[in-house]
């Protein structure tokens, strides 16, 4: 099996030639990994011995909420020069690109944060009428007071109300006139 220390000196080479600060963060045996962030999004380089070869991955975000995550994995020879394995890696992973990998994850991210804003926004100004929740799953909002239940969908132009026939009569006077004066 192949000795992965000699990664240590390569990776912090990296980190000096790119600006970044890769720390190890596992270390086995049969793999080493490192991690750094920039701007928030981690991002991580990792080394695992299998077999006869090497394979390295480098990934940007994280994979099980960022839409945008980036990962390249490639496999070579523990008998290439530390040159040529520093080529590889700078090129084949395309390390050299992480920062618009970054900034993609981190408008992918600036992008959710504002609509779950907008979203909240509007949970307020709909809280001002009915103690709307949100509803969870389906990103709707939902209310119940008394025997009613007022169910607002996630685009929050459709919406549902149960309640008895006597109250829905009287929602119904209200629409009337709310429509007269539109």
């Amino acid at each position: 099996m192949a000795d992965l220390n000699v990664f240590k000196p390569i990776v912090e080479k990296f980190n000096n030639q790119l600006g970044l600060k890769f720390i190890v963060q596992y270390e086995r045996s049969e793999y080493l990994v490192f991690k750094t962030q920039s701007k928030g999004i981690p991002l991580w380089l990792s080394f695992r011995a299998e077999n006869k070869k090497i394979s390295a991955c480098f990934s940007v975000g994280d994979s099980s909420s960022d839409c945008r995550f980036s990962a390249e994995k490639i496999g070579f020879s523990p008998l290439k020069s530390e040159k040529a394995i520093c080529k590889d890696i700078l090129e084949r992973l395309k390390l050299t690109s992480f920062a618009d990998k970054v900034n993609a994850v981190f408008e992918e991210r600036e992008s959710k944060k504002q609509a779950e804003d907008i979203r909240l926004a509007e949970l307020a100004i709909f809280q001002k009428y009915l103690p709307f929740k949100n509803q969870g799953y389906r990103n709707g909002f939902y209310a119940h007071v008394g025997k009613m239940a007022f169910d607002l969908n996630e685009a929050k132009n459709h919406l549902e109300i149960r309640a008895s026939t006597d109250v829905l009569m009287k929602i119904c006077a209200a629409i009337s006139e709310i429509v007269k004066d539109e």
